[in-house]
């Protein structure tokens, strides 16, 4: 695992461990104030309104960072992806069967890759392929 993708990961643990705690306090003070009812003070009002807020703030921050994660990982799994199909259609039927389609469809999920980024490194991979076989014959 590379330095940026630890980096990221730490702090996706990080910001894991904030939002739990901010939540943890959110909740103390909300049973306090069910149980104050109009009594409440204002300064817990106030701060269940910025808690709530920070809240929504640091889902956004975790969710970045899984996208972040998510794309420092793609070069690999796209790379990984192109060799599943090159090797699919080097494949001694030299086409692709229903069977194929399922196998690439199910490596794109483990990989993560997009439907759309799919059917791009397949188009990439199948013009190289093409290619090789052009010039190998006029070779």
């Amino acid at each position: 695992m590379g330095a940026v993708h630890q980096n990221l990961d730490e702090e996706k643990a990080h910001q894991l461990a904030v939002l739990s705690n901010k939540q943890k306090r959110l909740r103390v003070l909300e049973v306090q104030a069910a149980q104050q009812g109009f009594s409440t003070p204002p300064q817990i009002v106030v701060e269940i309104e910025e808690l709530a807020e920070q809240i929504r703030s640091t889902e956004s921050t975790f969710g970045e960072l899984e996208e972040s994660i998510a794309q420092s990982c793609l070069p690999l799994a796209a790379a990984e992806y192109g060799l599943l199909v090159v090797q699919h259609l080097r494949a001694p039927n030299d086409r692709f069967s229903a069977a194929v389609g399922a196998t690439l469809r199910v490596a794109r999920l483990r990989l993560g890759i997009t439907d759309e980024q799919g059917l791009q490194i397949e188009k990439e991979s199948r013009a190289n392929v093409a290619r090789e076989m052009l010039l190998s014959v006029f070779s």
